[in-house]
């Protein structure tokens, strides 16, 4: 194996058994085996574009979602130097890059800003934190289900507290 860096990690002992008898198999140690693993995956994983910051291309997800439940808040970005109007949503899901909001029936007069601003402040708190995320997002699509208006929003780039903040909650 090339000179490079060292990784790190436990795996299961059925993982760690797998990997010894696939190296035997393939005649070579488990460093180079897991090298060769993770090239595979990381070329595979950037030619598929995931390494991009648009979040969410040709309709494919990249990122799971989990369901929520708890209030959002939703300020469209406008161009006047006004105070910004705030509207309340129901936080559907959340993923690693974007989020779902229902606002019931009233909710055709934000989505009529958010086309024609395309930029929100949401403001949520994840379940069992006390802690408020303020991430600035960009409006992505809108439809009505069942008398409610939903719309979809990506994460513009994040700060690492809100990332860290979203990773600890989704794992």
């Amino acid at each position: 194996m090339a000179e490079g860096f060292w990784v790190c990690g436990k795996i299961s002992e059925q993982n760690h058994d797998k990997l010894n008898r696939l190296a035997q198999l393939k005649n070579m140690t488990v460093s180079d085996l897991t090298a060769r693993i993770l090239t595979y995956h990381l070329t595979k994983w950037r030619s598929k574009g995931r390494d991009k910051r648009n979040r969410v291309e040709n309709g494919k997800r990249l990122f799971t979602r989990r369901h929520v439940g708890t209030l959002a808040y939703v300020y469209p970005t406008t161009q006047e130097d006004k105070q910004p109007t705030r509207f309340t949503g129901k936080l559907e899901d959340v993923s690693l890059g974007g989020v779902k909001i229902s606002f019931g029936r009233n909710g055709s007069e934000i989505v009529e800003l958010l086309n024609r601003n395309q930029q929100c402040l949401i403001v949520f708190s994840l379940p069992g934190t006390n802690r408020k995320l303020e991430i600035d997002c960009r409006f992505q699509r809108s439809q009505v289900v069942a008398n409610d208006v939903i719309i979809g929003a990506s994460f513009n780039p994040i700060g690492y507290s809100e990332q860290a903040a979203l990773h600890r909650f989704m794992n």
